[in-house]
């Protein structure tokens, strides 16, 4: 048998009311997945200060808790007291404290349970883990390995000063390696980088600063020195990478390609040569000298040179009329990256 939830949804639906955003984590979320059985509290998260929180709840019972010895550093606790069934606990901000710092573990959505919106099984496995609740966190790390993860939501966290065994069960499921290919499927170049958002049609990564670009052409390895947010496209024949320096883009890339393809652990594109390049305002076509050299060093098909020619004629049409991924969609990523110090933004999690 199910715990009540009556309680449960009397106090989140008030807050719901009061515009304060909220996600049932903890045990609840645990249920709310199938993965257990009964709860004997119902945890609340909230990011809103507490006054807000009590003038939600004036008309309930409510308690102030201390919020626990270290290594928690929550804001703060509240008990919403009732006679009957699991009793509701209110946590502002939770956050634990690793051997490297606060980790505050955010209330961020992700599904619908009963009309109760809940949180992120992500969020949820990281808090286990730093409270060395063993059992509860391989139960949910389990459940991410089977079902998959929000990419977003994994690159968040990593922005967290996480002990580095929990850092690199997280980096597993974001690692993938992009591999550009010339005509032919020959190598081109390669680099390793970070799932940011991955769909049917397309795929947003992260790339850190200091990475390693193995460029076989030139039989060399390069450096990277900046951040980029990077999108390919399994429909469209172009791939977008945008530099990011002190929290702005500085400059988009765009190679005009062949849709990209995903196996496995690997993203790869076969690259035409003719590149669209923005910088200080101004867009520019780069490379169409080695695009006519390729055509017949690599023996193109008269009908691949005349689709790369439309298609960057169709890329300029795609970035003047401001369309995917030109609409912001880019942009919205730049406070994934760790080192900025950025407001937070809510995150949408694909159902």
């Amino acid at each position: 048998m199910q715990p009540d939830r009556i309680h449960l949804a009397s106090v989140t639906d008030k807050l719901a009311e009061c515009g304060i955003p909220y996600t049932l984590g903890g045990s609840g979320l645990l249920l709310s997945l199938g993965l257990i059985e009964t709860v004997n509290d119902w945890d609340v998260m909230v990011e809103t200060p507490q006054e807000d929180v009590l003038d939600a709840l004036q008309h309930y019972e409510v308690e102030q808790l201390a919020c626990g010895d270290f290594p928690f550093g929550t804001a703060y606790k509240l008990l919403v007291t009732h006679p009957q069934g699991p009793q509701v606990e209110i946590i502002g901000r939770l956050s634990v404290y690793s051997d490297k710092g606060l980790c505050h573990l955010p209330s961020v959505p992700y599904s619908v349970w009963n009309g109760i919106q809940v949180g992120s099984p992500e969020v949820w496995y990281v808090a286990y883990a730093l409270m060395n609740r063993r059992e509860k966190a391989e139960i949910l790390l389990a459940y991410l390995k089977e079902y998959g993860v929000h990419h977003g939501i994994i690159q968040r966290m990593m922005k967290e000063p996480l002990p580095d065994v929990i850092m690199e069960e997280l980096r597993a499921f974001n690692q993938i390696t992009i591999q550009a290919l010339k005509y032919g499927n020959i190598p081109h170049y390669a680099w390793n980088t970070s799932i940011l958002e991955k769909t049917d049609s397309h795929i947003f990564v992260l790339s850190e600063s200091g990475r390693q670009l193995h460029h076989f052409t030139k039989d060399r390895v390069f450096t990277m020195p900046h951040w980029t947010i990077e999108f390919f496209s399994f429909e469209s024949w172009f791939t977008v990478s945008a530099e990011v320096v002190e929290g702005e883009i500085v400059q988009y890339y765009c190679n005009i390609n062949q849709p990209a393809q995903m196996k496995g652990n690997t993203v790869s594109f076969v690259d035409l040569d003719l590149d669209y390049f923005h910088k200080n305002g101004v867009w520019t076509v780069l490379d169409e000298e080695e695009f006519q050299s390729n055509a017949i060093k690599f023996a193109y098909p008269e009908e691949l040179i005349q689709r790369a020619e439309q298609e960057l004629i169709a890329l300029k049409q795609r970035v003047s009329r401001k369309e995917f991924p030109f609409d912001g969609a880019i942009e919205k990523w730049i406070h994934f990256i760790p080192f900025l110090i950025l407001p937070q933004r809510p995150l949408h999690p694909a159902p």
